[in-house]
């Protein structure tokens, strides 16, 4: 019996893992593994070198310092402890050692990330990396993952099982209760995955944190709300044009996805007030508005060169006539490229 400011709930043990388990686990994702997380409820399979594969409930993953990677099994305690959730951790852990495998798990999460602005933002604004498959590569192509069991219920034979394991997962008991007046409201009773201890290893080491705006995500953190949300949506148009590769910490510049990335085509510098835009601009184009400032500036050419221009905005009502602008640079840029990869 539990008793919540004198309201009395029963003990709820659910039968279907998948009907009734699964969606209380996403449901409360953020309370067990942080605020700071992604529950990716996806189906990817984990394959050994030797080709034996199973499919993990979902992976996590951990937006704040330091990084980290959960591979997620939702388990109901009466599975088969030895048949089925010791069989499926050590296929894990296999797995998990296959690049190949890491690999694939990556594109996948990176198709979920790149499809879905939210996400997208999220990313950029928690991390700091611009380019989001370079984050996670760093993050999954160097470093272990952290194996959490969910289950209705611990027993000891999972626990003495668990530790046999070449790596030892992390077990979390989440257990449901059933309010007596009213059977659709429940309560949860578990222990959050920060505050479980996890031993270090040689593969989690951060780097330092030092002061000052030292990445992407710092700085949008530090400018007005209309500077950040324009920014954002810029940066959102800007993946409409194919394969672009960031560049920057507290400025990013765009290039194309070229072998050597030799030019870009915009450069963004985020202030308190205003998001400062640089490009090629092509002297036929039409600027009505004036907003292109006619002083040139150096960005990408250098400071004898200086053949760039810029112009500044304030709010997301100017982001798609910038966008005008910065995707005629593009074509300049992409015409570039080609005519001198051609030589």
């Amino acid at each position: 019996m539990l008793i919540v400011d004198g309201v009395k709930y029963k003990p709820w043990i659910p039968t279907n893992e998948e009907k009734e388990f699964h969606p209380l686990i996403i449901a409360n994702s953020k309370e067990i593994f942080g605020k700071d997380t992604i529950y990716f409820d996806v189906k990817t399979m984990i394959k050994t070198v030797s080709g034996i594969g199973t499919i993990p409930d979902a992976y996590v993953i951990k937006l704040s310092e330091p990084y980290e990677w959960y591979v997620i099994e939702n388990e109901l305690a009466t599975h088969s402890i030895y048949g089925h959730v010791i069989n499926q951790l050590t296929k894990f852990i296999n797995g998990i050692d296959n690049k190949d495998t890491r690999s694939q798990i990556l594109d996948m999460l990176y198709k979920v990330i790149n499809k879905d602005n939210n996400l997208r933002s999220l990313v950029l604004s928690k991390t700091g990396y611009i380019d989001i498959h370079h984050f996670l590569s760093k993050l999954f192509l160097a470093k272990n993952p952290r194996i959490v069991v969910i289950i209705d219920k611990v027993t000891l034979d999972l626990e003495e099982a668990c530790q046999a394991l070449r790596y030892t997962p992390e077990i979390i008991e989440f257990r449901s209760y059933i309010r007596e007046s009213d059977s659709k409201s429940f309560a949860h009773f578990f222990e959050p995955l920060n505050l479980i201890d996890h031993p270090s290893s040689a593969d989690s080491k951060t780097e330092p944190k030092v002061s000052g705006w030292q990445n992407w995500g710092m700085m949008l953190e530090n400018v007005d709300e209309q500077v950040r949300k324009s920014t954002m949506s810029l940066i959102n148009k800007l993946s409409g044009l194919g394969s672009v590769v960031y560049k920057g910490k507290t400025s990013c510049s765009a290039y194309i996805k070229q072998q050597r990335c030799k030019y870009g085509f915009v450069g963004l510098a985020p202030s308190k007030s205003e998001l400062r835009i640089i490009i090629y601009p092509d002297p036929s184009v039409s600027d009505p508005k004036g907003w292109i400032n006619s002083k040139p500036v150096s960005w990408f050419s250098g400071k004898e060169i200086k053949a760039e221009r810029e112009f500044k905005i304030k709010d997301e009502s100017q982001v798609d006539y910038a966008f005008e602008f910065v995707k005629q640079s593009y074509e300049i840029i992409r015409k570039k490229e080609f005519n001198e990869n051609k030589t």
